[in-house]
């Protein structure tokens, strides 16, 4: 039963990922389709940097709610208001954690995708990184949680390729890389992980990023991104 359970896990796991990407194509045309907007939100990985009043929190998940967005980050204190807030709407909730102990504690309150800080120190060495990885990953959830690598502490660009590929030997859905290595990150891992660049500002960027093989986008301005496609 359990190896059968894998299998479906994995088969719907395809199914995201092919569609995440079927999405980024669409949302990255050079001439928007009428539905690349929400196309586009779907995408994004929104950010809450600060924790924010009770009222601001409800305000800003329902609108995230009417625009589509994929994900919103936001600061483990508050992750359970926003799982509470967002409860029954497909509108994930994600934290960045720097130890297993916050990812464990972030998916007991409800959250389902975790990215996990990889720091520069660890990167640089293929065995400590192999070391570390073992140490971070959280223990088996029910259902499975989207478990994102971040690599962008790394400048060195052959090290950063050799860390994305060894993250793809691990059960990760997606590492998130600087801007610039797209193109040779999605050249070196395997088609069903993604693809994540951070801080994505303007459009223009975030459909050359797409174009190039993104499949998730960090931003803390959806609502600027979403009225630009609207526009275009």
């Amino acid at each position: 039963m359990t190896t059968i359970r894998h299998s479906v896990e994995a088969t719907v796991s395809r199914m995201v990922l092919r569609t995440l990407r079927e999405r980024a194509q669409l949302a990255g045309l050079p001439q928007a389709r009428s539905d690349a907007p929400r196309a586009l939100a779907a995408l994004l990985d929104q950010t809450i940097t600060e924790q924010v009043s009770l009222d601001q929190l409800q305000r800003q998940a329902q609108q995230a709610i009417e625009a589509g967005i994929g994900c919103l980050v936001v600061p483990l204190e508050q992750a359970e208001l926003w799982v509470d807030a967002t409860a029954g709407s497909g509108l994930r909730i994600g934290v960045a954690t720097h130890t297993r102990e916050q990812a464990e504690q972030a998916l007991r309150l409800g959250v389902t995708e975790i990215e996990l800080i990889v720091p520069q120190t660890v990167i640089g060495d293929a065995e400590h990184l192999e070391t570390w990885l073992g140490e971070m990953l959280p223990r088996s959830y029910d259902p499975k949680p989207v478990l994102k690598l971040n690599l962008t502490a790394c400048d060195h660009h052959q090290i950063l390729l050799r860390a994305c590929a060894q993250a793809a030997t691990h059960d990760l859905d997606l590492v998130t890389v600087p801007a610039g290595l797209v193109a040779d990150v999605r050249r070196t891992i395997n088609s069903a992980m993604g693809i994540k660049v951070a801080a994505v500002d303007n459009l223009a960027q975030a459909r050359g990023l797409l174009s190039n093989g993104c499949t998730r986008l960090g931003t803390s301005i959806a609502p600027d991104l979403l009225a630009a496609a609207q526009l275009k």
